[in-house]
């Protein structure tokens, strides 16, 4: 119940119900936009569920955490979507941090996949190499191992796991 009495609204109890609201409400209006890159609410929805779909081919399950180094973009909208999508529990980290700082917060987290811009360091990329974190580029250009952008949102979608409020934390 909620705080007025009424039964929860269990039609957007979920991130895929959410986004399918969202995309038959807004169709065409922009979700996000980011460097000349804009995303409609009606393309959202597929395109968090083809990088859930990506996140399942690389293994990722249930509690299992992925990680975001990134200044906020559309493509970190789409992963604070499609983690949960596939049961994953997304990490933000601070881009701001020192190498120490994110050595830290990758041993105290140890997520499975990483998503890193373009900005990312060389010294904080090798952080996640050396710990068998797979990297993967939000930008178009990947720098040294990490796979592309491209081959990420090219997955087939899958259905959304179902995962939404306390279940998540």
């Amino acid at each position: 119940m909620t705080e007025t009495g009424s039964a929860p609204n269990t039609q957007l109890s979920y991130v895929g119900a959410v986004c399918n609201a969202a995309r038959k409400r807004l169709g065409a209006a922009t979700a996000a936009t980011f460097r000349g890159r804009s995303t409609p609410w009606n393309f959202a929805l597929e395109d968090s569920a083809r990088i859930a779909g990506a996140l399942r081919k690389m293994g990722i399950a249930a509690g299992d955490r992925v990680a975001v180094l990134s200044a906020n973009s559309d493509r970190y909208m789409l992963l604070y979507l499609a983690v949960p999508w596939v049961g994953g529990v997304i990490v933000p980290m601070n881009a701001r941090w020192s190498a120490a700082e994110s050595a830290f917060a990758l041993d105290d987290c140890t997520p499975k996949v990483a998503f890193v811009s373009a900005e990312t360091d060389a010294a904080t990329l090798a952080l996640f190499e050396v710990r068998g974190i797979e990297v993967i580029a939000l930008d178009d250009t990947p720098q040294g191992g990490a796979r592309s952008w491209s081959d990420v949102i090219a997955h087939d979608p899958i259905e959304d796991v179902g995962r939404a409020g306390t279940d998540l934390f």
